[in-house]
């Protein structure tokens, strides 16, 4: 489901940095079923992605789903070293999703701070299971154990 700048308590939000159209699409359609909770906010470039979080005006994202190759200048990795390197951005965990293999892709994503790096699916069923992995992991691992409440950040 797309962000739509108000949530309900159950609702998680996810920055969505992604430039093609149709992987965004498959991912909120596939959501519905897969990870109701999720709303993306979905931005397309650096640039985008940047503004969104100097701008803030709602919930702060819980996750932030990232392709590294995106259209313009800079990359999904830049935006990756521009998130951990705020105060606040270096607290949401991010998840590189890529249709790169190439090591030298995963090792910088890592070395810049990513919680994992996965490969984008082909078929709309590893989709579904993609998203559902996500959010299992989030709801059994993540937020039980976490002593940080997502839900308080705030830019000031």
């Amino acid at each position: 489901m797309l962000y739509t700048g108000q949530l309900s308590q159950d609702e998680f939000p996810i920055l969505l940095v992604e430039d093609d159209s149709t992987t965004a699409d498959i991912m909120q359609r596939v959501s519905k079923t897969a990870f109701p909770e999720a709303q993306f906010i979905h931005k397309t470039s650096f640039k985008e992605a940047t503004d969104f979080y100097y701008n803030i005006d709602g919930a702060w994202p819980k996750l932030i789903v990232l392709d590294i190759y995106l259209l313009g200048y800079e990359t999904g990795l830049q935006f990756l070293e521009f998130i951990k390197d705020q105060p606040l951005g270096s607290l949401i965990p991010v998840i590189v999703l890529s249709g790169s293999q190439s090591s030298k892709d995963i090792d910088d994503a890592y070395m810049l701070g990513a919680a994992s790096y996965l490969s984008k699916p082909a078929e709309l069923a590893e989709w579904k299971n993609l998203l559902t992995s996500i959010r299992t992991y989030w709801n059994s691992t993540v937020l039980p154990d976490s002593p940080f409440n997502f839900d308080q950040l705030s830019p000031n």
